[in-house]
C-alpha cells in the first residue's frame, strides 16, 4: 500500500505573495515519492487541475525551501507564504477516482534563488500583517541575491519615513528587477506622489493587481494632461 503524505496549503494573501494560484488552494493534494494526486469539488478548467498536481509533486521541495530558509533565520517560516522556482522532468498524469494523479522528477537547480524569493515573500507578508520586528533577517537573506533584492529594496522603501522613499529609492532600486505585484505597487506609489507618471506607467505595465490597474490609468490620466499643457505654453510662441 502506498503511504501518501498529505498537506494543506492555505490561501494565499491578496498580495500574491507567492507563485501559485489562488484556485489551488482548493485542491485537497497528496505526495509520495515521484508521485501526486489532487481533487477539489470546485468547477475548475483542466490547466487548473494540472497546475494543482505539479503543486502537490513539489511540495517536499516547498518544505525544504522553507527548512532551509528557517535555518538561515534562526525562525520558523509561516506557513502562509509559499514560493518554488523548479523544473519538473518526465511530467505525465493521468485520472482515477475523481483524483488527478501526475508524476515526475521535481529538482531545483538554485536552491540560494529560492531561499531568498521565498525570504523576500516572507518580509512582505509579515508587514502585510504588521510584524515588523520580525521582518528584518528575511530582508538581509533578501537584498543577498540579485533576484529578490528589488522587492527587498521596494519594501524597505514602503515603510521608510516619507521624507527618505525617493532618495532611498533612486539610489538602490533597479526596477526592471521587479518581480512581486505588491513591490511594483508600492514603488509606483511613491513616484505616482513626486509626478513620475512614465516611471509609475512603465512599472506597473507588468503588473497584474488591480491595485497596478488603476494606478496606471491615473498616471496616464495626469501625463497626458500634463503633455496638454506643455503643448498649449509652446503653442503661445507660434
Amino acid at each position: 500500500m502506498m503511504k501518501w503524505f498529505i498537506a494543506s496549503l492555505g490561501l494565499l494573501s491578496q498580495l500574491a505573495l507567492a507563485s501559485e494560484l489562488p484556485e489551488l488552494s482548493r485542491f485537497e493534494k497528496e505526495v509520495s515519492g515521484n508521485e501526486a494526486r489532487v481533487k477539489t469539488d470546485a468547477e475548475l478548467p483542466s490547466q487548473v487541475w494540472q497546475k494543482a498536481c505539479r503543486s502537490a509533486l513539489t511540495m517536499p521541495l516547498r518544505e525544504k525551501v522553507r527548512e532551509l530558509l528557517g535555518e538561515r533565520v534562526s525562525a520558523t517560516v509561516p506557513d502562509d507564504v509559499s514560493f518554488l522556482q523548479a523544473s519538473i522532468d518526465e511530467f505525465n498524469s493521468w485520472n482515477d477516482s475523481g483524483w488527478l494523479h501526475c508524476a515526475g522528477e521535481s529538482e531545483i537547480k538554485d536552491w540560494s534563488l529560492n531561499i531568498a524569493g521565498l525570504a523576500v515573500r516572507v518580509a512582505w507578508f509579515l508587514a502585510q500583517n504588521k510584524r515588523f520586528d520580525e521582518i528584518k533577517p528575511y530582508l538581509r537573506e533578501a537584498l543577498s541575491h540579485t533576484y529578490s533584492s528589488a522587492d527587498a529594496v521596494a519594501l524597505i522603501a514602503k515603510l521608510a519615513p516619507e521624507s527618505q522613499r525617493l532618495n532611498y529609492l533612486d539610489a538602490n532600486l533597479n526596477k526592471n528587477a521587479l518581480t512581486l505585484n505588491a513591490a511594483k505597487y508600492a514603488v509606483s506609489s511613491i513616484w505616482f506622489s513626486d509626478g513620475r507618471w512614465q516611471s509609475v506607467i512603465d512599472v506597473t505595465s507588468s503588473c497584474d493587481s488591480i491595485e497596478c490597474r488603476q494606478l496606471k490609468l491615473n498616471a496616464e490620466e495626469q501625463k497626458e494632461r500634463e503633455d496638454a499643457e506643455k503643448a498649449d505654453d509652446l503653442s503661445s510662441y507660434f
